[in-house]
C-alpha cells in the first residue's frame, strides 16, 4: 500500500508521527509532503496524488486556506483527517474532518467525544514514542533537596489557552506563597510574552528556545518533574517523552495523559484544579520515596505506548480508509502499482521542511543551529535558485531586524 503524509511541517509533533510511521510500517510506500509547499509545489502534489492509495492529513484539514479546502473535499480516493483535540470554540474542525473518508484521533477521549458529533467513521490509532532515542539521557532527579524544577514544554500562548496557563502560573503562585523552593523550566517558543507575568508573580523561570528536533529532548535533563495542565490535548506527546525519561508527571486528566498515568508514573488531576494541582506536585516534591516510586514506574509503563506497540493499529487504520472507500463507492479499490522510490521523495520534502525549521529557529534567536539546519537546503541541489535566494533573503531581514 501507498501512503500519502500531509502534515504542516515535519520537525514537530505531527512530523514525529510522520517520521515513526515509516519505521514502523516497513512494508506500506510512505510519501511526505507539507501544506506550505502548496502554493510553490502543488503540481507536485497533485502527481503524487496519482501515486497512492490512501492520502493522511495529520495536519488539522480545517485549517487550510479556503481553495485548499474545496480541492480536500474532490479529492477521489480514499482519506484519512486526523483530528488531535477539539476546543469548545473549535468545532468546525470536526466538520471539515468529516468531509474524508474516515476520521483518525490519537486518544480514547477524542473517540467518544467526536462520535457523537459526525456519521463519518472514526478510529483509533493512539499516539506514540520511540522509546530507544531517550536511553543514555543523564536525568537528574530529585533527591529531597534544594530547588525542585517543574518543567513546561510547547509553543504559547495559544489562539484559546488551551494547555491553561493561567492554571499553570496560579499553581507556581500557590507553591511560592507556602515557601517551597521551586523553579519553572520552560522550552518552545512564545514563552517570552509571558515574561512581565511570570515576573510579577515572583515566579522564578529559565526558558530555552526553541531548539533543532535533534536537540529537544535535552530539555528532560533539565528538569524534575513535567507538569501539563492543559483543558484540551492529543497528546501532549512530552508527557509521554518525560515517562521516557524517568521523569514524574503531573498532568490534567486530558487526552493521551489519562491513558498513561492510569497506572502510575505520576499523578492526574482535575482540569482546572489549582488545588488539587498544587497538592500533587507538594506530594512528589516532599515525600521523595513516593517521587522515586514513580520514577521507576515511569519507564515500566511507557513501554505500551513504543510506536512498535502501534503497528497493528495503524496498518488496521489504513486497510479500514481502503474497505470503506470500497463500501461507499460500491466497487473494488485498485491499488497503485507504479513504482516510484518513497524514501527519495521523503528526503527532498525533508530539505524543503529544513527552510521553515530554520527560519523559526533565526526568529527565536538561534543562530547556531538556524544556520547549521539552513546550510542543508542552501547547497541542496533539490532545491531550485529562486526558493534559495528567497531563503537567503528572509535570513538577512532577520539578522539586521536583529542587529
Amino acid at each position: 500500500m501507498k501512503i500519502l503524509l500531509v502534515t504542516a511541517n515535519f520537525y514537530w509533533s505531527e512530523g514525529t508521527i510522520a517520521k515513526a510511521l515509516v519505521k514502523i510500517l516497513p512494508d506500506f510506500e510512505i510519501y511526505f509532503f507539507s501544506i506550505h509547499e502548496f502554493k510553490y509545489r502543488f503540481d507536485e502534489f497533485n502527481e503524487l496524488l496519482e501515486k497512492v492509495d490512501v492520502i493522511h492529513w495529520l495536519f488539522n484539514v480545517v485549517h487550510l486556506a479556503e481553495n485548499y479546502k474545496l480541492f480536500f473535499r474532490e479529492i477521489s480516493i480514499p482519506q484519512i483527517s486526523t483530528i488531535h483535540h477539539v476546543c469548545k470554540e473549535e468545532f468546525q474542525k470536526i466538520e471539515e474532518a468529516s468531509k474524508a473518508t474516515l476520521i483518525h484521533v490519537v486518544a480514547p477521549e477524542w473517540l467518544s467525544f467526536i462520535r457523537q458529533k459526525t456519521n463519518t467513521p472514526i478510529f483509533l490509532a493512539s499516539l506514540g514514542i520511540n522509546i530507544e532515542s531517550f536511553k543514555g539521557r543523564k536525568i537528574n532527579l530529585y533527591h529531597g533537596e534544594g530547588v525542585f524544577k517543574i518543567g513546561m514544554m510547547g509553543s504559547y500562548p495559544g489562539k484559546y489557552n488551551r494547555k491553561r496557563l493561567d492554571v499553570a502560573f496560579d499553581v507556581l503562585s500557590e507553591l511560592i506563597k507556602k515557601n517551597e523552593n521551586v523553579e519553572l523550566i520552560l522550552q518552545g517558543n512564545g514563552w517570552e510574552n509571558l515574561y512581565e507575568v511570570m515576573e510579577s508573580l515572583n515566579i522564578k523561570y529559565t526558558h530555552f528556545r526553541q531548539t533543532s528536533d535533534k536537540n529537544a529532548h535535552k530539555f528532560f535533563e533539565k528538569i524534575h518533574l513535567y507538569l501539563c495542565t492543559s483543558d484540551y490535548e492529543g497528546g501532549p506527546l512530552p508527557v509521554l517523552e518525560a515517562m521516557a525519561c524517568g521523569i514524574p508527571v503531573v498532568s490534567t486528566d486530558v487526552g493521551m495523559a489519562s491513558v498513561a498515568l492510569s497506572k502510575g508514573g505520576g499523578i492526574l488531576c482535575p482540569r482546572g484544579n489549582i488545588k488539587v494541582i498544587t497538592k500533587s506536585i507538594l506530594i512528589l516534591k516532599n515525600n521523595n520515596k513516593q517521587y522515586l516510586d514513580y520514577a521507576n514506574q515511569t519507564k515500566l509503563l511507557i513501554k505500551s505506548f513504543d510506536w512498535k506497540q502501534q503497528k497493528n493499529s495503524y496498518e488496521e487504520l489504513y486497510r479500514s480508509a481502503i474497505i470503506l472507500w470500497e463500501k461507499k463507492n460500491k466497487r473494488s479499490w485498485r491499488f497503485k502499482e507504479k513504482k516510484t522510490k518513497a524514501i527519495k521523495q521523503r528526503k527532498k520534502e525533508l530539505i524543503y521542511d529544513s527552510s521553515r525549521e530554520s527560519i523559526s529557529l533565526f526568529q527565536k534567536g538561534n543562530f547556531k543551529q538556524g544556520l547549521l539546519i539552513s546550510s542543508k537546503y542552501l547547497f541542496s541541489s533539490k532545491v531550485d535558485l529562486i526558493r534559495k535566494k528567497m531563503m537567503l533573503y528572509r535570513i538577512l531581514r532577520i539578522i539586521v531586524k536583529t542587529k
